[in-house]
């Protein structure tokens, strides 16, 4: 959908053939160059979490998915993203984990509107009741496993216009038997051997809560 901001009125896009991205919901979108480009999401329907690029370019009303290189984020949601110059930062975000000490997801399942259901059990109701009624079509859910979310605290960098220099830094780090000692015998500055290892070295800020952990936090 497109808004027009001069006359406030809302217009389908036509996107035509073009490759269009999945639903999802808690993506990032952003403006780059005069264009829309979306990150990741999760689609409830079939429980799936997403780290695709996406760019819909208004003036051809076109989706097109892009393909990035280096180090890609986890498919995740609600992560944060600024556009600074012609870097994207993504910091942050959720995703699915095995630790029983992360947040419950919650899956989305189909529902039956109120009056439907309502009319099924022979009763009335309005549109902000919700009689609890098991239908003949709509049995319900059996017990199943519930995933665990995790809170992310790394951060990526996408550039846009990548420099001569950051592209061959890419090419070493994409190298097997990458080592700093290696580097150091080949006589490369100090500054960007630190260079690749802070792109190269975990950056966690924090880790999950064990139970005795959150018990203190709580009191």
């Amino acid at each position: 959908m497109a808004l027009d901001l001069k006359t406030g009125l809302w217009r389908e896009v036509n996107v035509g053939y073009s490759k269009k991205p999945n639903g999802r919901r808690s993506h990032s979108a952003w403006v780059y160059n005069n264009r829309m480009y979306i990150f990741g999401g999760y689609q409830g329907s079939i429980n799936r979490h997403y780290n695709d690029i996406y760019c819909f370019d208004p003036a051809t009303s076109q989706w097109t998915q892009i393909c990035t290189r280096g180090l890609i984020p986890s498919p995740r949601r609600r992560q944060c993203t600024v556009v600074v110059g012609d870097r994207l930062f993504l910091f942050g975000g959720t995703r699915p984990s095995d630790s029983p000490y992360g947040l419950p997801v919650v899956v989305d399942r189909p529902t039956v509107p109120v009056r439907l259901r309502a009319a099924a059990a022979n009763v009335d109701a309005d549109e902000d009741d919700e009689p609890q009624v098991h239908l003949p079509f709509a049995p319900a859910p059996t017990p199943q496993a519930v995933p665990r979310l995790n809170d992310l605290a790394d951060l990526y960098v996408l550039e846009f216009v990548p420099t001569l220099k950051n592209l061959a830094l890419y090419k070493f780090i994409n190298q097997p038997n990458r080592t700093c000692p290696k580097l150091c015998r080949q006589k490369v500055p100090c500054c960007i051997i630190d260079e690749i290892f802070a792109m190269t070295t975990p950056n966690k800020i924090s880790t999950n809560l064990e139970p005795d952990d959150r018990r203190v936090a709580a009191g």
